[in-house]
């Protein structure tokens, strides 16, 4: 299980800043990196044709590249990370 917190849109962007610094927007086919505003895109690591992405935020900086690396593994893998991975509340 990723140690992930899914953020929804009611979710203010700055209120917890026991937070990592960026958030991840996780696709079914594509994976970027955000600043913690929702208002820039700071890295593509998997570009995908999806517009709807799941935004999920990271306690610290390990967990945020951890969930990098298998969100990687599961799209080059062909999968739905958003159906395969379970993440953590």
């Amino acid at each position: 299980m990723l140690a992930l917190k899914i953020q929804t849109m009611f979710d203010s962007p700055l209120t917890n800043m026991d937070e990592y610094e960026y958030l991840l927007g996780i696709c079914s086919d594509g994976l970027y990196v955000l600043n913690l505003e929702r208002t820039e895109i700071v890295d593509v690591i998997v570009s995908g044709n999806s517009k709807d992405c799941t935004l999920c935020s990271a306690p610290d900086e390990n967990t945020f590249l951890e969930a990098i690396t298998v969100i990687k593994e599961v799209l080059s893998n062909g999968l739905n990370p958003l159906t395969v991975i379970q993440f953590g509340q």
